[in-house]
């Protein structure tokens, strides 16, 4: 932080010597009135030095003023930075341009790279047309048309990997307002492996059912109560 300063203020420094150096080449090349030398430093009339100091000041002053809300909005933009790249879901944030061009993203977190097995910058030069199945483009087209009349959708899709590896995620859409243009938020969370253990689950409760039917003999389950389940 305090180098960040340093930096700052010589940056502040700098540009009130700018000043100084371009206000007495410009009294030096256009009234040629003292030598460069006087201009600059011995020969300075009090009406002149007055402006210059006074205009120093004001650079001074809003120059730090600046900075400081600079500070302010790359402090916050740092923590949004940090929580949306540690949300454990995939986002992407991407404008709708047209109907016909299918738009590049404009903002992905470190989730959905992870995700993707793709790096921030790879992901976007893409869009959601480059990371599903070819076949499931027409589902990818009913979401969008329903996000534009309900501005929400929530829907399954399958996405591609870098590699190849397909991923079932649910996707969480909405239609939001960014800086006056219309802005899909998706918010896409992997299911393959909930939905793998549903499907697990399914089987051995019907394996289990099976295997209750084909029993010889009658049989019936009782709760705590003794009540037939």
């Amino acid at each position: 932080m305090w180098k960040l300063r340093i930096k700052e203020i010589g940056f502040i420094l700098v540009g009130s010597m700018f000043f100084w150096i371009a206000d007495t080449i410009i009294d030096e090349f256009l009234f040629r009135k003292r030598s460069f030398a006087d201009a600059l430093f011995f020969n300075i009339p009090h009406h002149e030095i007055y402006m210059r100091l006074t205009t120093i000041a004001a650079i001074i002053i809003f120059g730090l003023v600046i900075v400081k809300y600079a500070n302010k909005i790359n402090e916050s933009e740092g923590r949004y930075r940090q929580l949306f790249d540690n949300v454990n879901d995939a986002i992407f944030i991407h404008p709708i341009i047209s109907p016909d061009i299918p738009p590049k993203f404009v903002e992905v977190n470190a989730q959905a790279a992870r995700l993707l097995g793709y790096n921030q910058n790879e992901l976007l030069q893409l869009s959601f047309v480059d990371l599903v199945p070819p076949e499931t483009s027409p589902v990818l087209d009913a979401m969008l048309e329903k996000l534009m009349v309900d501005q929400h959708v929530l829907s399954e899709a399958v996405l591609v990997a870098k590699d190849g590896r397909q991923t079932l995620v649910e996707i969480n859409a909405h239609l939001v307002d960014l800086l006056g243009r219309p802005t899909i938020l998706s918010i896409a969370r992997d299911i393959l492996e909930r939905r793998q253990a549903e499907e697990a689950l399914r089987s051995a409760a019907q394996k289990w059912r099976l295997t209750f039917d084909a029993i010889g003999d009658a049989g019936c389950l009782f709760d705590r109560d003794l009540k037939i389940t």
